[in-house]
């Protein structure tokens, strides 16, 4: 449409040359007025006008045209198509939906502390139904959630990929020794355990743990850690070391 408009306008533009060439050339002989020969160039400057607006318009109808041709920013697979052909569509809809088959990434949400941990880890494992793969961190956004308390962390797959929108954990392997969250015990509003000093039991506070979380402790090797009866302990309380059974 906006081409044929510009054909037209082109063929007046033409002609009003022409009507304009005559006009001058009956000036000459003084055949026709000044007031014809104005009108002649105000038809000629009126059609070059039209026709630099038909052009704009041919070029604004050709991008728009150009929108409609989609092409996927990466490789992917379709997964959605919220629209038929045919249908009209505004600018900023969804059209279709991809799925990127490359450079797929873990996204999991941790507290402070266990990014302490994951940060000194060795290895980082992606544990699945469908195997386990190791990972390496990528970032962590400098962001944290008010209501959870946790940041987001993304990390890339080092040797094989899972398949997007695989449901796992992040597993890490930590240089400190830890404890599981069911040894620690409450006393005075701290949280700690219960270890082995000579024939008496003394509580050690720990600090940074906190409640249904792995601790992290800082012990011998050789300590001994007292978990029967741990609940009713109190620090310095006179105890029996009883060997546990095999």
């Amino acid at each position: 449409m906006a081409r044929a408009e510009l054909r037209v306008t082109r063929a007046q533009l033409d002609h009003a040359r022409g009507q304009l060439t005559r006009a001058r050339n009956l000036k000459k002989n003084r055949s026709i007025s000044d007031e014809l020969l104005d009108q002649r160039e105000l038809e000629l400057a009126t059609r070059q006008a039209e026709e630099g607006a038909r052009r704009e318009a041919v070029r604004q109808a050709e991008i728009d045209v150009g929108h409609c041709d989609i092409r996927a920013p990466f490789d992917a697979v379709v997964t959605a198509r919220p629209v038929s052909v045919g249908t009209y569509m505004a600018r900023g809809n969804a059209v279709i939906g991809l799925l990127e088959t490359s450079g797929q990434e873990v996204s999991a949400r941790l507290r402070e502390s266990e990014i302490a941990t994951m940060q000194d880890a060795g290895d980082l494992v992606f544990e699945a139904v469908t195997g386990r793969f190791p990972l390496q961190l990528r970032a962590l956004l400098p962001v944290t959630d008010a209501s959870s308390r946790t940041r987001e962390a993304r990390l890339e797959f080092t040797d094989e990929t899972a398949i997007a929108g695989t449901a796992g954990r992040l597993v890490w392997r930590g240089r400190q020794l830890t404890l599981p969250a069911d040894y620690l015990v409450r006393r005075q509003d701290m949280l700690g355990i219960f270890i082995t000093q000579g024939d008496t039991a003394q509580f050690v506070h720990l600090p940074r743990a906190q409640e249904g979380q792995a601790a992290v402790v800082d012990l011998p090797a050789q300590t001994l850690l007292i978990t029967e009866g741990r609940w009713r302990l109190l620090d310095g309380q006179q105890i029996s070391v009883v060997p546990s059974r095999q």
